[in-house]
Order: C-alpha cells, then structure tokens, then sequence
C-alpha cells in the first residue's frame, strides 16, 4: 500500500466538514495524470441531502489537486455529467476550518456562493524540520515543491502543539 502524501490534510478537511460529506464517495489519489508529474487529488463528495435542499438536484463536490488548490463542481444530470463551478477558496493548502465555511456557503440556498472563492488561511509551518517519508519522497520526485510539501507537512503531525495560555 502507498501511502498517499497528501492523506493527514484530506483527513483534516474531511473532519472540518463533519456531517456535511458523503465519506462513502470520498477518497484520495497519488496516480500519474499527465504521464509526466504524480498528481495529489483530493475529491470530497458533500452530503447528497444537503446538496438537493441547498439546490443542487445533481450533487456537489469539491476537489484539490496540488496545482490548483480548492475546487468545486456541481452535477448537471443524473447520468453523472458534471459543470465547473469554479475556485472554492484562494490559497494552495487553506486550513480545513476555512474549508468547512466554504462548503456551508454552497450548502446554504440564497446564492450564498457568490461570495467564492473565499479567502482562506494557511496553517503557520516550519520548513526545517525533517518532512514525513511519503512527502519527502513526493518532494525529491518534484510532484511537489518544497512550500508545499511544508504546507502539508502540518497535517502529518501525530498530534497538534498545545496552544499557549496565558498565566496568572
């Protein structure tokens, strides 16, 4: 089994949304795309309920792909044709909360998806510690680069350093 680069972030985005994805027609890929460089893909399908009371008669997803960041489409019929929606935030690896109230902008009728992309942030990381072995390996076969691989590198973290409180 090949351990997918990118997978801690796409298990990080996927808890952010909670209940507002379909875990079941949601997944991650590491393949070759274009014969020349491995694409990371990430590709969320969102609640199909939620989707159909928000509007979208044919379902909703959102993607990312290391070269173009957060995406979003929406189904066209039911034979599984689908149109692009456009970007879902701006920034190439945007912390999984912004991710989350992006979603809720698609997911809530009214056209709360003029709004998008939303501006989203990025989690602070330091690029001189030694990288996890599958995104040092996807960084030395430059499917990713260094910012990148750093970018991600947060979300592989076994556990997430305690915020600072002030003392009396």
């Amino acid at each position: 089994m090949i351990a997918h680069p990118h997978a801690p972030y796409a298990n990080a985005v996927m808890a952010a949304l909670a209940d507002q994805y379909d875990p079941a027609d949601s997944w991650t890929e590491y393949a070759n795309d274009d014969g020349e460089v491995m694409l990371l893909e990430i590709v969320i399908n969102l609640d199909p309920d939620k989707a159909l009371a928000a509007g979208w008669n044919h379902g909703i997803y959102i993607y990312w792909r290391q070269t173009t960041g957060w995406e979003w489409c929406y189904g066209t019929n039911s034979e599984g044709s689908n149109s692009y929606g456009g970007e879902l935030t701006y920034g190439l690896v945007t912390d999984p909360d912004d991710i989350a109230r992006a979603v809720r902008a698609l997911l809530t009728p009214g056209g709360e998806r003029l709004s998008l992309p939303s501006f989203g942030s990025q989690r602070a990381h330091d690029d001189t510690t030694a990288l996890p072995a599958p995104l040092q390996k996807a960084m030395d076969g430059e499917d990713i680069d260094r910012e990148t691989a750093y970018a991600l590198a947060v979300y592989s973290q076994a556990s997430t350093p305690e915020k600072e409180t002030a003392t009396a």
